[in-house]
C-alpha cells in the first residue's frame, strides 16, 4: 500500500497504470466471450466437453461395465463412460515413477483378459521408448474402431 506514495513522478504513474491493468484485465477477458470460449482459450484440450463425446461413444458401443484402458491420462473418461480401469495407475506421473508400469500394461493388452477398449488420448507416453512397445502390443491385439474428437478408440480383437 505504501509503494504508490513512495514513488514520485513517472514511476508513480507507471505503477498506478500497471496495478490498474492487473486488476481490471480479468474483467476484460470475461466481457469478451462466454464461458465456453474462455475455457477453450485457456484449456485447449477442452477437458470434459471433449471427453464426454468419447465416453458417450464407449457407453453406446461397448459392453456395459467392461473394463477399459485410457492411455495415458484423462482418467475422467473412466467415470464419464461408467467403466472400471483395468490398471490401478492412471496418470503419466504415476506411470513414469513405476519401473514395471509399461511391462504391466503390455501384459494387460496382450493377455487373455484384456480390456474391451484402449483409448489413445494423444497424451505422450511416459516411457523411455516413447510407448513404442506398448503401441505395438495394442496394434497386435486391437483394431482401430473409431476416432472421436481426435481420440483414437481401439477395440479388442475376438
Amino acid at each position: 500500500l505504501q509503494v504508490g506514495s513512495a514513488l514520485r513522478g513517472i514511476a508513480r504513474w507507471a505503477f498506478i497504470a500497471a496495478a490498474c491493468f492487473a486488476l481490471l484485465y480479468p474483467f476484460g477477458v470475461a466481457a469478451r466471450g462466454d464461458a465456453l470460449s474462455i475455457t477453450a482459450g485457456l484449456y485447449p484440450t477442452q477437458g470434459y466437453t471433449r471427453q464426454d463425446e468419447v465416453a458417450r461413444y464407449l457407453r453406446e458401443n461397448g459392453t456395459p461395465g467392461a473394463p477399459m484402458l485410457v492411455a495415458f491420462n484423462q482418467a475422467a473418461l473412466y467415470y464419464l463412460a461408467d467403466r472400471p480401469a483395468v490398471y490401478r495407475y492412471m496418470y503419466q506421473q504415476e506411470l513414469s515413477a513405476i519401473p514395471e508400469a509399461q511391462s504391466d500394461l503390455i501384459a494387460i493388452v496382450s493377455g487373455p483378459n484384456r480390456p474391451e477398449y484402449v483409448v489413445d488420448t494423444g497424451e505422450p507416453p511416459p516411457f523411455e521408448d516413447e510407448g513404442a512397445a506398448f503401441w505395438i502390443a495394442v496394434h497386435e491385439h486391437y483394431r482401430l474402431e473409431a476416432i472421436v474428437n481426435g481420440v483414437r478408440i481401439y477395440r479388442a480383437l475376438e
